[in-house]
C-alpha cells in the first residue's frame, strides 16, 4: 500500500462521496476510485459499499480508517520533527492569491522570504477564494488568501484587514442607479456569483433589509471578468471599491450610492501545520509585510 492511497481512503471516508473527495484531493474521480480499488486489493478486504447516495464504510473499513489516520498522523509528525532538525528551511511554499498581487503585498513577502530563507522556494498560484480553501484542505496549497468566512474547521486563519466593496453598474445606467433604493437596484439585471463566491456573503446586509434578491443575467467569480461585464452593460455587480472608483472617474461605470459593503481578507492554512517551521516562517512574514503583530 502507498501513503497516497491511505490519504485517499481517509478523504473518501470523510466526504462519503467520490466526487467531493476528488475535489479535495485536486484529482479526478477515476483516480480516486483506482486508489480505493488498489488499496482494497492490497488489504484483501472491501472498505466501502457503493450506494446511490455515496460511499459507506464497511465494518472493516471503519476499523481500518483509524489505522490509516494513525499512519498519516505519524507521517506528519515525522516530517515535522525532520523540519525542526534542519538549520535552514528548504522546500517549496505554495501560496494562493485571490486578487491582484499588489493588494496582497506579494512582492514584499517574496523579498522577505528571499532575504531570510534563501533555501525556501516560493510559488504563487492565482486563484479564487473558494478554490483556495478547497486546495488548502487537499494539501495542494500551503497557505492562501481568501475573502469572507471559512466553513472548514480544519483551516485556521490570520485576519489581514477588511476590504471595501461597492455595488456598481454600467455608466449608461447612471440616471437609474444614482439615489435608487435597494428594491430598484435589485430589480435590474445583475452579474451574480456562484454559490461558493464570497461576494454572496457581502450581500447579506442588503438581503437582511429586504427579501428582494437581484435578478441574475449571468454568473462570474472573477474580479476582472465581473468588471468587464459591468462596463459592457450586462448588469450591476459587486466590486472592490478602489477599482470601481477609478473606473467611475474614467466614465466606465457608476457606483450605487446606497451602501458600502465589506468583507474580511484573511490568510488561511491547515491548523495541523501551524507548528511546522515553514508555516511559522510564512505567518511571520505575512504579519511583517502587513504590519500586524
Amino acid at each position: 500500500m502507498e501513503i497516497y492511497q491511505l490519504k485517499t481512503f481517509v478523504t473518501v471516508a470523510e466526504e462519503a462521496h467520490l466526487t467531493r473527495a476528488a475535489e479535495r484531493l485536486n484529482t479526478s474521480q477515476p483516480a480516486v476510485s483506482a486508489h480505493i480499488k488498489a488499496l482494497e486489493e492490497s488489504l484483501g478486504t472491501t472498505l466501502f459499499l457503493r450506494t446511490p447516495k455515496g460511499m459507506v464504510l464497511t465494518e472493516e473499513g471503519r476499523v481500518l480508517r483509524k489505522s490509516a489516520q494513525a499512519v498519516l498522523d505519524a507521517r506528519d509528525a515525522m516530517e515535522l520533527q525532520a523540519q525542526k532538525l534542519k538549520q535552514e528551511l528548504t522546500g517549496t511554499l505554495r501560496i494562493g492569491l485571490n486578487t491582484d498581487p499588489m493588494r496582497l503585498n506579494a512582492g514584499s513577502f517574496a523579498s522577505w522570504i528571499k532575504t531570510r530563507h534563501s533555501g525556501l522556494n516560493l510559488e504563487y498560484l492565482q486563484s479564487i477564494s473558494g478554490k483556495i480553501l478547497l486546495d488548502l484542505k487537499a494539501g495542494v496549497l500551503d497557505g492562501g488568501y481568501y475573502y469572507g468566512s471559512c466553513a472548514y474547521g480544519e483551516i485556521d486563519s490570520l485576519y489581514i484587514k477588511d476590504v471595501e466593496l461597492v455595488v456598481a453598474g454600467p455608466a449608461a445606467w447612471s440616471g437609474t442607479i444614482t439615489g435608487a433604493s435597494w428594491a430598484t437596484i435589485a430589480e435590474l439585471p445583475w452579474v451574480g456569483f456562484p454559490p461558493h463566491c464570497p461576494y454572496n456573503e457581502a450581500l447579506t446586509p442588503l438581503l437582511e433589509k429586504s427579501d428582494i434578491r437581484p435578478g441574475i443575467a449571468m454568473l462570474s467569480d472573477n474580479e476582472s471578468t465581473i468588471n468587464t461585464m459591468v462596463q459592457s452593460g450586462i448588469g450591476l455587480s459587486i466590486m472592490l471599491k478602489e477599482d470601481a472608483l477609478k473606473d467611475q472617474r474614467d466614465g466606465k461605470l457608476v457606483i450605487w450610492d446606497g451602501e458600502l459593503l465589506t468583507l474580511p481578507l484573511s490568510f488561511g492554512y491547515l491548523k495541523k501545520r501551524e507548528e511546522e517551521p515553514v508555516m511559522q516562517a510564512a505567518l511571520k512574514g505575512i504579519r511583517d509585510v502587513f504590519g500586524k503583530r
